[in-house]
């Protein structure tokens, strides 16, 4: 038997998650050694959102599919609110993103909805792509006027991982759609 064999989904999430909080571990100690530098703070609660969310997703089945669902869409849709603003507060802009909270809320609100509701799984992936997309896409767009002209490899590299986490959620959602619509009919 193949040691692959034996990494199965939810230890993949365990060492995602660990990996998250390390990440996020770091951004507070970084950010006290500035100083208390509130856009490495604010990117580090972001990060430990993600981590939070990949504990209550490796957590399901032992909590209810309700809690799991909203919950870890919670953390992950928050957790995009948090990188879009560290980049503003990079900027010297820090609204607290209404608009990025709203986002939230609406997200929370319509997953609560179909959960209610009959909906099927690929109608909540194609939801949850579609608004954490967005909430990621904010974020990996506000990275070239946050930078303007002290652009970096480091601040090109980040907005490029955003925007790939970006197509992958479109890609994600558009194979779902199409696995739907070519799927021979019983």
């Amino acid at each position: 038997m193949s040691p692959i064999q034996f990494l199965d989904t939810r230890t993949t999430l365990l060492v995602d998650l660990v990996i998250a909080a390390s990440i996020g571990a770091v951004c507070f100690g970084f950010a006290k050694g500035l100083g208390r530098n509130r856009t490495i703070e604010t990117w580090g609660v972001g990060t430990l959102l993600i981590a939070l969310g990949l504990a209550i997703t490796a957590l399901r089945g032992a909590n209810p599919g309700f809690v799991g669902i909203l919950g870890a869409n919670t953390a992950f849709f928050a957790s995009a609110v948090c990188i879009y603003r560290a980049v503003r507060i990079q900027r010297g802009v820090d609204d607290g993103d209404p608009t990025g909270w709203g986002i939230v809320a609406a997200g929370v609100l319509l997953f609560a909805w179909l959960y209610g509701t009959t909906a099927s799984a690929q109608t909540r992936i194609v939801a949850y792509s579609a608004i954490h997309g967005l909430l990621i896409a904010r974020a990996a767009a506000a990275i070239g006027p946050a930078i303007g002209s002290a652009r970096t490899r480091a601040h090109l590299f980040t907005a490029a991982t955003l925007w790939l986490t970006v197509a992958a959620m479109v890609l994600r959602a558009v194979a779902t759609v199409l696995r739907d619509l070519v799927r021979p009919s019983d």
